[in-house]
């Protein structure tokens, strides 16, 4: 028996693959746009790419990232979420940066060097984190100097000498800051292939880092990275950044936070989705879901019924990407953990895996034995559901466990008609507790 996957393996994409055979959902035309929005707009741009989490971006950057590369662009790579273990984001970016000059061949030694000369000099004066502490807290009157004597933070003395050095260097910062934007200038000049085309720095997984680093980040981005040649691509939620920006600067609502965000980038782009969840283009994730995650029941059903019913329920339901995602890794899990892959009813097994993710307190009340059928009917709305064969065999074999109805499947002898809770009950206990 071939052992089961409980995440698919990542896709293939290389530094220039594209799109080619991995466009699922069709996305080149969309990506195709924003390339012509890169090379034919002359500002310095900060775009946002706004889409709920897993909807995809990730993997579509990945891919628009090599048609970028393939079309002349330059195009660096930024994971938020992968670095935010790092204390300064301004060193974490500029390091990217500079990995990716030092890749570069055509690019003179002299412009590399300069780079990492004034990123150590603007992050040496970026990194004295007591000095920003006595600063903001000194400036506004929170604090007075025998407090952090009393906190035992920094001594009287020092925090007073802090605060006279910082003062009198604020007219030298602003010199690194804008030597480093100089320098970076004639970086992302020396990394283009043509004349007049930009270099594209992606900053992917924005609204999944730690807040502080993704409210520092996005500040720097607009105010230290914005140069001429260089324009940058945000990915995240927008109302999920709005969250993180609210609790930070204690605004007043999502919609003022909102509001407040619009300083940080120039152009809100909407990622698109799937065109009315088609037949084909979700049924095509789903085998490729099924074959990565080994999903091979050998119980009298064919596992093209199984996509059949996983296929029907998601495009009733709508869910996300990510979350079919999930809803397939419990199906497998369900099979990992039984003796056999034969297992009880796919489509009570499809059904308990969607409410788990989708309908936690329905899950709950099927797990303690306590669900009625207009709790199932409540959550999947079987009477818009279209009349076809499908959809009639799963609205009628859950209408069959809980007393009503004929048999809609006779060759399964393991469904007994009103035993719903029973049976429901024991398959939520294969998946939680494997018993």
């Amino acid at each position: 028996m071939n052992k089961i996957r409980l995440k698919p393996r990542p896709l293939d994409i290389g530094d220039k693959t594209g799109f080619g055979e991995h466009d699922l959902f069709k996305r080149k035309d969309f990506a195709d746009g924003l390339t012509n929005l890169m090379k034919n707009i002359e500002d310095p741009t900060v775009f946002l790419l706004d889409a709920p989490w897993g909807d995809g971006k990730t993997t579509f950057l990945k891919q628009w990232s090599g048609e970028l590369r393939l079309s002349g662009v330059h195009v660096i790579e930024f994971d938020a979420f992968l670095r935010d273990y790092q204390d300064d984001p301004f060193i974490a970016l500029s390091a990217e940066i500079f990995a990716a000059a030092q890749k570069e061949e055509s690019l003179e030694e002299i412009t590399r060097a300069d780079f990492i000369e004034r990123a150590k000099s603007l992050g040496k004066a970026s990194l004295s984190i007591i000095a920003k502490v006595a600063i903001n807290k000194l400036s506004s009157g929170a604090i007075s100097l025998e407090d952090f004597e009393e906190s035992g933070e920094v001594p009287m003395d020092d925090a007073s000498a802090i605060l006279e050095e910082r003062l009198k260097a604020a007219e030298a910062d602003a010199e690194l800051l804008f030597s480093f934007r100089e320098s970076l200038e004639k970086l992302a000049k020396g990394m283009s292939t043509d004349e007049g085309t930009p270099l594209v720095l992606i900053v992917d997984e924005l609204d999944r880092c730690r807040p502080s680093f993704a409210v520092e980040l996005i500040e720097k981005i607009k105010h230290v990275f914005s140069v001429p040649g260089v324009h940058f691509v945000l990915s995240a939620h927008l109302p999920q950044l709005a969250k993180i920006f609210q609790n930070t600067y204690g605004l007043g609502g999502e919609e003022q936070a909102l509001n407040y965000l619009e300083k940080f980038y120039d152009v809100r782009v909407k990622f698109p989705t799937p065109p009315p969840w088609s037949a084909t283009i979700t049924r095509s994730y789903i085998e490729r879901l099924w074959y990565e995650l080994n999903l091979l029941p050998t119980d009298i059903h064919s596992p093209a019924n199984f996509r059949d019913a996983l296929e029907c329920i998601f495009q009733n339901r709508q869910v996300s990407l990510r979350t079919i995602e999930k809803i397939m890794t419990n199906i497998a899990l369900y099979y990992a953990g039984i003796s056999s892959r034969d297992g009880e009813s796919f489509i009570l097994v499809t059904g308990i895996c969607c409410f788990r993710h989708c309908a936690p307190e329905l899950y709950e009340k099927i797990a303690s034995s306590n669900v009625t059928l207009d709790d199932i009917n409540g959550f999947f709305g079987f009477d818009s559901w279209p009349q076809d064969n499908t959809s009639s065999l799963i609205r009628e074999h859950w209408r069959y466990i809980f007393g009503e109805g004929v048999n809609s499947d006779p060759k399964n002898s393991s469904v007994s008609q009103g035993k719903a809770n029973d049976l429901l009950s024991k398959i939520a206990s294969q998946i939680d507790n494997f018993h």
